[in-house]
């Protein structure tokens, strides 16, 4: 019941979300707040159906009444839901009579035209991409040609340098070969001028001897002597022209040396200035290729950027059309969101009441199930109290049947009690049993010069009150047969000797000899003696020894017991 109410009530919550939509589109609608407030009413009721459940809950009292009442506010409210059932049924048909489904074809058509468009800027922007990489490897090879233009301008510039270099030598060398070659022809004028000298002292000298053979012999004697004088001199520049020959003559061939090395290192430099000539003119064909290619690529260039700049107005068309067509889709993706939105704000409100009506059917059901339970176990409770009340009756009457055995069990425990305190009393009279150790706490007693009782002032254990911790005796309070032990402890280099005694007389001792190898030992003894009341046994250590105390571990203790 409470099911089909709920059914009811998300169908007025989806006859809402239709009145809405219909509103959108511009198609008023009455009575939806009225659907609203009867909303708001089921709501009410639900919340009174859970006070009810949780009544039921807490005290599971008058339940029938209230399911009762439920069943009437049922019954009001099925009819009211009828209502809106029909509002609903009218506000779907007008809702199905709309243009929804022209609206979605024409956006249908924009989303198809959009995917067009998006494909068609994408192949443009391709087609963009391939160009821009065609123009990058263009300016890549033109940054490659530039680089290597300008290595061939600095080669050629390092060619022209060690030309001009080489040119400047030759014309250090032909400006020495032109000295030179003046220095020859003047050497070859002096030489001639010496030997035209010659030829005439030469006449002169014959001369001289014509005359000399037909002239005064006196005077021709003084005539010779002074020709001779003459002659001598002219010899004697002769020599120092003939040196002078001689040295000019080297100078000659020095200079045709010079000479031939430098036509040697000008054949050479010619033949390096026709390589660089020669390599200069391919550089210069290298350049014009590169000016030629550079100029293929500035057009290249240039077509590139003009279809770049078409490529771009139309993309920036393409751009135009489609963020007319995006407005246009998001303006029709916004209305149907807001439809989308508010079916499922319908949805979810339908699975909320929904959800809302399972949780109330399952807790209208715990709710029975918990009243059955509660009443069978309220019947099975009323069933155990009269049981209880039967035995309790039954118990009653054992009972006082067991209060009056428990009487006289108490009177029996009570002389019992008695019987055994008494036996306590006689056992503990009986009892007489002592064990006592030496006090002193790491140290020796001993040595005396005389024979001397230890006094055991440690009591461990004194049944019977025999033993005296002053003095260190033990007095038989009752007579019997009594089983007395010592045990004692020794270290260093002295002996340690122990004797038991009964009133005067040595009944047992103990020895310990400490050796080179062992100066720790421990010594016992025991005996059983027959005493009568009043008989006294102690222990004494013997003169010059002693024994070492330790009263955490009891090492020297006197113990004895009536059998």
């Amino acid at each position: 019941m409470i099911r089909t109410l709920l059914l009811l009530l998300g169908c007025c919550l989806l006859a809402a979300a239709a009145s809405d939509l219909l509103d959108q589109q511009g198609a008023p609608l009455q009575g939806v707040k009225g659907g609203r407030s009867r909303l708001q009413m089921e709501d009410q009721v639900l919340e009174d159906l859970w006070n009810i459940v949780q009544a039921l809950k807490s005290g599971l009292t008058d339940h029938e009444s209230r399911l009762r009442v439920m069943e009437l506010r049922e019954e009001e409210q099925r009819k009211q839901v009828q209502e809106v059932v029909r509002q609903y049924t009218e506000l779907e048909a007008r809702l199905n009579a709309g243009d929804l489904e022209g609206q979605n074809r024409r956006l249908q058509q924009l989303q198809k035209e959009s995917r067009e468009l998006n494909v068609a800027l994408t192949a443009q922007e391709g087609k963009l991409d391939h160009l821009q990489l065609d123009l990058n490897a263009l300016e890549l090879a033109d940054q490659g040609l530039e680089d290597k233009l300008n290595t061939t301008n600095i080669q050629a510039e390092q060619q022209k340098a060690l030309v001009a270099q080489i040119q400047l030598q030759i014309t250090e060398f032909e400006s020495k070969l032109e000295a030179g070659e003046s220095l020859d022809m003047e050497l070859f004028s002096r030489l001639n001028k010496t030997e035209t000298e010659v030829e005439a002292l030469k006449t002169v000298d014959q001369e001289l001897e014509a005359r000399l053979n037909a002239g005064d012999l006196e005077g021709q004697s003084v005539r010779v002597e002074q020709l001779q004088q003459q002659s001598q001199e002219l010899h004697a520049r002769l020599g120092e022209l003939g040196s002078r020959f001689e040295d000019l003559d080297s100078d000659v061939h020095e200079l045709h040396s010079v000479d031939q090395d430098l036509g040697a290192r000008l054949n050479t430099t010619e033949v390096e200035a026709e390589v660089q000539r020669t390599l200069v003119v391919q550089l210069q064909t290298r350049i014009s290729d590169f000016e030629s290619r550079l100029e293929t690529s500035e057009v290249l260039e240039k077509e590139l950027e003009a279809r770049l700049g078409k490529a771009e107005e139309e993309v920036q068309a393409l751009k135009t059309a489609d963020g007319e067509l995006q407005s246009r889709v998001e303006s029709n993706q916004v209305l149907v969101q807001e439809v989308n939105t508010r079916l499922s704000l319908t949805e979810d409100k339908v699975a909320a009441l929904e959800k809302k009506d399972q949780e109330f059917d399952h807790r209208l059901n715990n709710a029975e199930i918990l009243s059955q339970e509660m009443n069978n176990r309220l019947e099975k409770t009323e069933a155990m109290a009269k049981g209880l009340q039967t035995a309790n009756q039954e118990l009653e009457v054992k009972l006082e049947a067991s209060q009056s055995a428990q009487e006289q069990l108490e009177e029996r425990l009570e002389q019992t009690a008695a019987e055994v305190e008494e036996v306590k009393t006689t056992v503990s009279k009986d009892k007489v049993a002592f064990s006592v150790a030496l006090e002193e706490n790491q140290k020796h007693i001993g040595p005396f010069e005389t024979e001397t009782t230890l006094v055991y002032t440690k009591v461990i254990t004194n049944v019977g009150g025999g033993y005296d911790p002053s003095a260190g005796v033990f007095t038989a309070p009752l007579d019997g047969l009594y089983h007395f032990t010592l045990y004692s402890h020794v270290n260093g280099d002295k002996s340690g000797f122990l004797l038991l005694y009964k009133n005067e007389e040595v009944v047992v001792g103990t020895a310990e000899h400490p050796t080179k190898s062992d100066l720790t030992d421990n010594g016992s003894n025991g005996a059983v003696l027959p005493l009568q009341k009043g008989d006294r046994v102690y222990v004494q250590l013997e003169a010059k020894s002693w024994v070492w105390a330790d009263s955490e571990r009891n090492l020297c203790t006197f113990t004895g017991y009536m059998l």
